[in-house]
């Protein structure tokens, strides 16, 4: 269960801001750690891992004048932070370019 704000762009003008972000509180799932008879009581043992998601896109667009044309700039990322038992906290990011054709 997360929740998110979403700002679409403006396909009508010229140059339009947008971008969205959503948070996820807790994804989690099962982990069944490695069998070997050296771990013992360790053998096998479950794990719960658990993350916090941020996960978000801010960019602009440019639309050609007088055209279906339009061309995109953003930013998108996200970073999963460490809830319970998890390896490690993540973050990716890059930058998005792109091209394309309002209907």
């Amino acid at each position: 269960m997360g929740f998110g704000l979403d700002k679409l762009p403006d396909v009508d003008r010229a140059l339009s801001l947008y971008g969205n972000f959503w948070m996820y509180f807790n994804v989690n799932g099962k982990y069944m750690g490695p069998t070997a008879a050296g771990l013992g009581g360790f053998s096998g043992y479950p794990f719960t891992v658990g993350y916090r998601l941020f996960a978000y896109r801010f960019g602009a667009t440019f639309n050609v004048p007088k055209t279906p044309f339009f061309a995109d700039l953003s930013d998108v990322g996200d970073r999963a932070d460490v809830s319970a038992s998890g390896p490690s906290d993540a973050t990716h990011n890059m930058l998005f370019l792109g091209a394309g054709v309002k209907f």
